[in-house]
């Protein structure tokens, strides 16, 4: 991996890739596509990555068989490198037989210097190590792709498509390698891959301008999944380096190329005094601060220096007596700064720090005397730096504003310190500049180090981007500002000197990356600003689903160590409701309740964090209902976001915090990719807000029933339960449409589906998926067989794609007729979870209707029956008359499907391209598992209005 690019100084070795081929190994100069049917391997390749018209008659069998290690590592190089690098380089054939270098220089010989530029032996071990760092360096390989690319002689769109199909079949061949395959060549394939689809980026934009009905080429595959995982090896490596579990969680996250995370894993990231050990997944909780043991900083290590003391009374006259906030100016002849009134031609520059590094004071407006001085000497480069870029203006002489300073400690001045929070979007976006305070950077000296590294820094590995505090500071920043140890750094300058760098693609795939972060900035700040930077926008300009997704994807990975401050923070941010908000006072310390133990007592203590969480779910209630009264309503997509809901009753739709991290099988924070825009099918334009009332948010949106019916009468739903193994887990509920149209539908629960698993239970899942102290094995099918059970789509019209949807529990009237509450005229249901819905496509329906044709069989033979006679009469499944009833019905449910396998080869062959070859032995397990019962559905009728709780 020597040609991908690293920081100046590298926090570990750089790791070399073993060249695995023998010297038979070479590539042979044909097609790249048919490389796999030339060396009779076939049955490794998924059908749907071979070659157009040409699938052959060799099932797919890597996953039940897959190719010895040492081989695929031989196959995936001479492949996936050498014949990658071939076909971008027109080395091999095109459609045409025409090979582009053919006029330059042989076949053999082309292939033959790839071997001999990308092949070296290692002086040291004498092994041969894969080296392109030759082909990268003046970025050769990326201007002989565009050459070629762009003088091709053919049809362009053609060439395009194709070259787009090769690195498609590169990236899908990589997901199906072996679980112990060399990381190192992985990543290597994986980082050409991505290098190669930027080439062709860079081509299609000039080949455009020539011909511009092309369209762009799809070449957008995510190169780095499953790279930097958990129990990677290059994510082990990362707590040396200083990582928090967290940081990398959300880089990668956040960051979509490869050659972004691979230059982060080897940047060093350590920062004295900050213990990453209690951190998870989830949070850092090297930030978190405990008013009761906070310690305030010196500038000077070992500094014994008194606390300088605010003249706060004449802070609190301003913010008392005024409509404007206080700001200071430093006494030139001694230690000492003054307030006065912000007014019109005041220029100042506010500060962004991060309270975990001692900056902050939650006891008193004082700080030590030798971080006073040192606020002065970082004000001067910031004035020198805007002379210089300003040079016809008068030189600033700027006054300073600190939150630790000019902000009256609540604890001991409430009403001044509401006053305050209620004015710190002014402060912010009127200050001439924000500068950040960040240990993480503070370390580090800029001066020599690469714009991507600069930026890196800042937007990676800083506790700065990870407090939601200083999101609404960067965001309001007319002119945003990081200090390094050296100097500031201007951060939307350095991003424009990044972008002079990317005639190298590998800094294309940084610039692109650190962009769509600062666009995160950029997007909120258009949400929050109109044109003019420093006015306000009316409530109503911008729509309440832009709002949310522009918030959510700004303060995903970001935490607060009050959960109450996090509405605090974003009624800031939005202006709206930020009085309620702060008017919500924290709950008392007892409250009236019948003691658990002691009858005697009616009242029971709670902890501070108890009482916290309280008021927090309130400020967030107050957020939600501002902005719905803003924006004529909540988006009705809003239904299909929550996980974690408010607990007042009627508010089980909004979310309870937007903080949190990407819980994402895709790498990308979940709540924003889900709130991009209304997917396929439904148009937002005609489906209007959903309204909150008092029994949960109105929506009108369309869905249908679902109805479980036994296989054949007298049987139950579930007669075949502990026919399986007890372990025996639900993937999917099918379902098929009750109006007989042929069409069946499968569903599976939405968490299961994107992350396999992976991530924890929340409370609200554990409590949807049954009362017991474990998960419900059968969640779904639970739920389906009670009879209450409805499907809200969430998007529709998409052919055997997944759809989102949401599963609700209709609540029932006292008469137990389906609720219609008063004059919200609408059915009052329960939200239970979030599921993706797809079509069966028709090959699946082969083998669904033919599995339940098997189950209408075996259900109605005798080995059914005495199952059932013989599960109602054990007392336990150990005897002897259950086992045997057990083994019965299992031989029938065996021998039955072996007829069929026999006699039906349209449900072998179904069988074998849908699931794969080798299936014969087991696929009778799918009888019990899938079509155990009938599920039916029942579109509601069009117009339906659900209210959400």
């Amino acid at each position: 991996m020597d040609f991908l690019c690293v920081p100046e100084t590298p926090s570990r070795p750089l790791t070399k890739t073993l060249y695995p081929c023998d010297p038979e190994d070479r590539w042979d100069g044909q097609s790249f596509l048919s490389f796999a049917r030339r060396k009779g391997m076939q049955h490794i390749v998924p059908l749907d990555l071979r070659p157009d018209g040409d699938p052959g008659d060799a099932p797919f069998r890597e996953l039940l068989h897959p190719t010895p290690l040492a081989e695929q590592h031989r196959l995936y190089t001479t492949w996936f490198i050498f014949g990658l690098l071939a076909e971008f380089l027109g080395v091999n054939p095109d459609e045409n037989g025409l090979r582009q270098l053919a006029q330059v220089m042989e076949p053999d010989e082309a292939i033959e210097e790839l071997y001999q530029t990308c092949v070296a032996t290692d002086a040291t071990d004498g092994k041969r190590y894969l080296t392109m760092a030759s082909l990268f360096d003046g970025n050769i390989l990326g201007l002989l792709v565009y050459r070629v690319t762009t003088t091709y002689e053919g049809s362009m769109q053609a060439r395009l498509n194709h070259l787009s199909r090769c690195l498609q079949v590169t990236k899908g061949m990589l997901d199906y390698v072996r679980i112990d395959f060399d990381p190192s060549l992985k990543c290597a394939i994986a980082a050409l891959g991505e290098f190669l689809a930027l080439s062709i980026q860079a081509s299609f934009v000039e080949v455009r301008k020539q011909a511009p009905s092309l369209t762009r080429p799809q070449v957008g595959f995510s190169w780095k999944t499953n790279m930097f995982e958990l129990g990677s090896e290059i994510r082990d490596k990362m707590p040396a380096a200083g990582w928090c579990k967290s940081d990398w969680s959300r880089a990668n996250a956040v960051y979509r190329n490869l050659q972004t995370l691979h230059y982060l894993s080897y940047l060093d990231r350590f920062v004295p005094g900050r213990d990453h050990g209690a951190c998870t997944e989830a949070s850092c909780q090297a930030a978190q601060i405990d008013n009761a043991t906070y310690k305030l900083s010196h500038a000077i290590p070992g500094c014994e220096c008194k606390e300088f003391v605010v003249d706060i009374e004449s802070i609190k006259r301003i913010l008392l007596e005024t409509d404007t906030f206080p700001v200071l100016i430093f006494d030139p002849d001694k230690t000492d700064l003054v307030v006065r009134k912000f007014e019109p031609g005041v220029e100042y520059i506010a500060i962004s720090h991060v309270w975990a590094d001692g900056l902050g004071n939650p006891h008193a407006n004082t700080l030590h005397t030798c971080e006073i001085e040192r606020l002065r000497t970082l004000l001067k480069p910031v004035e020198d730096h805007h002379a210089e870029i300003h040079p016809d203006e008068p030189r600033p002489v700027y006054h300073l504003w600190i939150d630790t300073l000019c902000c009256p400690v609540g604890r001991l001045e409430p009403v001044c310190n509401k006053i305050s929070l209620n004015r710190m979007k002014a402060v912010y976006e009127k200050a001439a500049h924000v500068l950040v305070l960040d240990l993480a950077l503070t370390g580090h000296a800029a001066e020599g180090l690469h714009p991507a590294t600069i930026l890196l820094r800042i937007f990676a590995t800083s506790m700065w981007m990870r407090r939601l505090w200083t999101l609404q500071e960067g965001v309001l920043a007319r002119s945003l500002y990081v200090q390094f140890k050296d100097k500031p750094i201007h951060v939307k300058s350095s991003i424009d000197e990044l972008a002079k760098t990317i005639i190298d693609f590998r800094y294309w795939a940084i610039h692109s990356d650190i962009l769509r972060e600062w666009n995160r900035f950029e997007d909120l700040r258009t949400i929050v600003f109109a044109s003019d930077t420093a006015k306000p926008t009316a409530p109503n300009s911008h729509p309440t689903h832009k709002l949310y997704q522009a918030i959510q994807a700004a303060v995903d990975y970001r935490s607060v160590s009050v959960a109450s401050d996090e509405a605090v923070c974003i009624s800031t941010l939005l202006d709206r409701g930020l009085k309620r908000v702060l008017n919500v006072e924290l709950p008392e310390e007892n409250v009236t309740e019948i003691h658990p133990t002691d009858r005697t007592k009616d009242k029971l203590p709670r902890s501070w964090l108890e009482r916290d969480k309280q008021r927090a779910a309130e400020r967030m209630r107050i957020v939600w209902e501002e902005i719905a009264k803003a924006d004529d309503g909540i988006p009705a997509r809003m239904v299909f976001l929550v996980d974690t809901p408010l607990p007042q009753p009627g508010w089980g739709w909004a979310p309870e915090s937007l903080l949190g991290y990407g819980d994402s099988a895709f790498n990308t924070p979940y709540k924003t990719l889900e709130y991009v825009d209304w997917p396929t099918g439904l148009d937002k334009s005609t489906v209007p807000n959903g309204v909150p009332t008092g029994h949960g948010l109105r929506v009108d949106l369309p869905g249908l029933t679902l109805e479980a019916r036994p296989l054949v009468a007298g049987v139950p739903l579930h007669a075949w339960d502990g026919v399986l193994s007890a372990n025996a887990k639900e993937d999917f509920v099918y379902f098929q449409d009750a109006a007989e149209t042929g069409r069946w539908f499968r569903v599976q629960d939405w968490h299961t589906s994107v992350s396999a698993g992976n991530h924890p239970w929340t409370a609200r899942r554990m409590t949807s998926h049954g009362p017991s102290d474990k998960p419900d094995s059968h969640p779904l099918c639970t739920d389906v067989d009670s009879g209450k059970i409805a499907l809200i789509k969430g998007e529709d019209n998409s052919p055997y794609r997944g759809m989102q949807w949401l599963m609700v529990e209709v609540l029932d009237d006292a008469d137990g007729s389906p609720s219609l509450h008063g004059d919200e005229k609408g059915r009052r249901v329960r939200w239970l979870r979030k599921v993706i819905v797809s079509e069966v496509p028709p090959q699946d329906i082969v083998v669904m209707v033919t599995l339940q044709r098997i189950a209408r069989q075996v259900a109605s033979g005798e080995a059914t029956r005495e199952f059932i006679r013989a599960a109602l009469q054990a007392t336990d499944t150990t005897s002897e008359e259950y086992a045997a009833a057990r083994e019965g019905l299992r031989q029938e449910l065996k021998d039955t499907m072996a007829e069929t396998w026999k006699t039906d080869p349209e449900f072998v062959e179904a069988v074998t391209r849908t699931v794969g070859d080798g299936m014969e032995e087991y696929i009778w397990t799918a009888v019990p598992l899938w079509s155990a019962h009938l599920v039916v559905s029942r579109d509601v009728p069009q117009g339906h209005v659900w209210i959400v709780d």
